[in-house]
């Protein structure tokens, strides 16, 4: 373990968080780091996105901020997996309908599908 003047550090973690609404959806990531006397926090990436104009519920709209978010995730990972250790990973996304058409595989309409699957 690293000792520096911040403490010994505990953990590494990978936080990402997903969001939308009628006007834009994104995706931001933050390292955290656990030490011994206390915690850091560092915003490394983000990516945001226009909403189509096509009106879109919010939920659906959750899914694709919920895409950009793992292929946000992915990429801040590969980058630094030669330099540190991430000991865990979280991904948030704060709508309910979004979360359970990822975690249930059910028969949704095509445009939900194709996202989900891309997830």
């Amino acid at each position: 373990m690293y000792e520096g003047r911040e403490g010994e550090i505990l953990s590494w973690q990978l936080h990402g968080f997903g969001d939308a609404s009628k006007q834009a959806y994104c995706a931001v990531v933050y390292l955290v780091c656990v030490t011994t006397r206390g915690i850091h926090v560092s915003l490394l990436s983000s990516k945001t996105r226009v909403a189509p104009l096509k009106g879109l519920s919010i939920p659906r709209l959750e899914l694709p901020s919920a895409r950009i978010l793992t292929v946000l995730m992915n990429t801040v990972q590969n980058a630094l997996k030669t330099q540190i250790k991430i000991d865990c990973v979280r991904y948030w996304l704060d709508s309910m309908t979004a979360l359970y058409w990822i975690f249930n595989n059910g028969e949704w309409k095509q445009w939900v599908q194709c996202r989900v699957t891309e997830i």
